[in-house]
């Protein structure tokens, strides 16, 4: 059918939607569904759900089913506050959200089309200006034209892309909320932040459609969607208990135990012990029991050293290829950021010799941060972004009281972790079971235990930190 004879048999449906739903003023084209690019001197538009549920009844003979799943999902850019402020707090509440609160203008699903909400912003501005064409559309576009299933895609400023997620509900006003009322919930699927490249750019405004935009969509889907993707979760991750730590661990139930509710209550405990007494391996494991599943994707270790710096732990800025520069977030931030998209579990930070590097230097604005009481995007202090600490991570250091470079570890941090002393559980029953099952003779057992017993704590360790704990018997 031709669309000049579509028109005809329909003009009067149509009529009605163009006057009902769709954008007055521009050149309405009819559009299915597939991929365009916006023509110079022209706009384009989709047609709205009800005429394209037309159309197909029309030309195709087969109705659209409603509430179907969105088979061509529109992509959105969104800013997320002034200088991408407000990201980490929709990640933690899963959702989106737009100001212009000072207009008070209440719930936006009330307004018929983007003409109306302009005529309210002039009105209630109070005084002469340019016309607020591009506001008005994006709180049209966020309110009526956002569906289910679309993706937003957060930036902050023209190039800079901080996370993806979709769309799973309506637009609703939340009038408990501060400030930005006007919501949309989404799951986002990653934090991660990337540049696009040098050809590419976004617009500055608040919301754009970039759907036509087929070389940032590209850029998009392999950052995010395809190739880069991570997954939330490990769905092959074993159940683990504290009984099943003991197991493994040469430490009694309580310590166990005393080390996981320290580690719920304050969300930071340093592991210190002589060389070689396994705080790594047990490390690992105080992890896997307070996850309660063995799942190595909730967990990341780095080491510190003499060299380690912000730039590697938070954020700094890095040489690219041809010569410019970019800003490259470190693996904590990394690690924060998937977190805080899957809020409901925990996530556990694992940071061996964490006494040989320069503190202050690598935690920066984070030693604050990284408190109990001062986690969660209401503390975020905003630096290049907004920058927090999620309340489901938890840190776990590891000390070597045989360092003379304890020196650095200034009260600042000390007050801000909890320290237990892990000793060698020489005497124990658990190690000389451990032995025998390796192979080894009473006889064995008997001399390493004299021969590493028959060391002084001096050889270990030094005063400073606590007294020394030489076993648990």
């Amino acid at each position: 059918m031709a669309l000049s004879e579509f028109i005809a048999n329909n003009r009067i449906n149509i009529e009605q939607e163009l006057r009902e739903d769709a954008p007055k003023r521009y050149l309405f084209i009819l559009y299915g569904g597939r991929d365009v690019r916006h023509a110079q001197g022209a706009y384009l538009t989709r047609c709205t759900p009800k005429l394209y549920e037309l159309v197909r009844l029309n030309i195709l003979g087969e109705e659209v089913p409603r509430g179907a799943q969105r088979v061509n999902p529109r992509y959105w850019a969104m800013s997320a506050g002034e200088g991408g402020r407000l990201w980490d707090e929709f990640q933690e509440k899963g959702i989106a959200a737009i100001g212009w609160d000072e207009y008070d203008l209440g719930n936006l699903m009330e307004y018929q089309d983007r003409d109306s909400i302009q005529r309210i912003l002039i009105e209630r501005r109070g005084e002469p200006g340019p016309t607020p064409s591009n506001d008005a559309l994006c709180l049209f576009q966020f309110s009526h034209d956002m569906k289910r299933g679309d993706y937003i895609v957060v930036k902050a400023g023209r190039r800079r892309l901080l996370g993806i997620g979709i769309i799973n509900s309506d637009y609703f006003l939340d009038e408990n909320r501060n400030e930005y009322e006007h919501c949309r919930q989404v799951k986002w699927l990653s934090a991660r932040s990337v540049d696009l490249p040098e050809e590419l750019t976004l617009t500055t405004k608040t919301l754009t459609e970039i759907t036509a935009y087929q070389d940032v969509i590209a850029f998009v889907r392999d950052q995010y969607l395809e190739s880069h993707a991570a997954p939330l979760s490990s769905t092959s991750a074993a159940p683990f208990s504290v009984e099943a730590a003991l197991e493994t661990l040469f430490m009694p139930r309580k310590l166990l135990e005393s080390i996981l509710d320290a580690l719920r209550r304050k969300r930071n405990v340093v592991l210190q012990g002589p060389p070689g007494v396994g705080k790594t391996f047990a490390a690992r494991n105080i992890a896997f029991a307070l996850l309660k599943e063995q799942d190595n994707t909730r967990v990341e270790m780095v080491q510190f050293h003499q060299s380690y710096s912000y730039e590697d732990f938070i954020q700094g800025w890095r040489p690219k290829p041809e010569g410019s520069f970019y800003l490259k977030d470190g693996v904590f931030v990394d690690f924060c950021n998937r977190a805080r998209i899957d809020h409901t579990r925990r996530y556990v930070f694992i940071i061996d010799e964490i006494n040989r590097g320069n503190l202050s230097k690598i935690f920066g604005e984070l030693m604050m941060l990284i408190e109990a009481d001062k986690r969660g995007a209401k503390y975020a202090i905003p630096l290049t972004y907004s920058r927090s600490v999620p309340e489901n991570v938890f840190l776990l250091g590891l000390m070597n009281t045989a360092d003379r470079s304890l020196a650095m570890v200034d009260y600042a941090l000390r007050r801000r972790f909890l320290f237990f002393f892990l000793a060698p559980a020489l005497q124990t029953d658990k190690f000389a079971a451990h032995l025998a099952a390796a192979g080894a003779s009473q006889a064995l057992v008997d001399k390493i235990r004299r021969a590493v017993g028959a060391l002084k704590p001096n050889d270990f360790s030094r005063q400073g930190l606590g007294r020394w704990l030489y076993d648990w018997s």
